[in-house]
């Protein structure tokens, strides 16, 4: 494996650590997704925005109290949440990777 792919590797893995742990640590309500609440007299679904850190309990500390059953993500959460933590470092290492590539011919 030459350099040029080992750099671009790199750039590709830290790229997306980085981004994973931004979304996973910073409560930033990006992704759709669906709050479920549920009372002793009903039950309800909202769909809104809801930041990744939920899955690891980060931020959650007011659901509780608030009578949140279960959260998710939808389809479309799945896809943008793909695309930001896996595409989008793709596209820059790609971007490095031919421009390195074309200077070095």
């Amino acid at each position: 494996m030459n350099s040029i792919l080992k750099r671009t590797l790199i750039i590709y893995i830290s790229l997306v650590l980085l981004l994973a742990i931004l979304f996973f640590t910073i409560p930033i309500a990006l992704f759709d997704g669906v709050i479920e609440f549920e009372d002793s007299v009903q039950s309800f679904m909202v769909k809104t925005p809801i930041p990744l850190s939920y899955f690891l309990g980060i931020g959650t500390g007011d659901m509780e109290a608030a009578g949140v059953k279960d959260f998710y993500l939808t389809m479309t959460g799945y896809i943008l949440a793909f695309v930001l933590i896996l595409g989008v470092p793709g596209l820059i290492s790609y971007r490095y990777y031919l421009k390195v590539s074309r200077i070095g011919e």
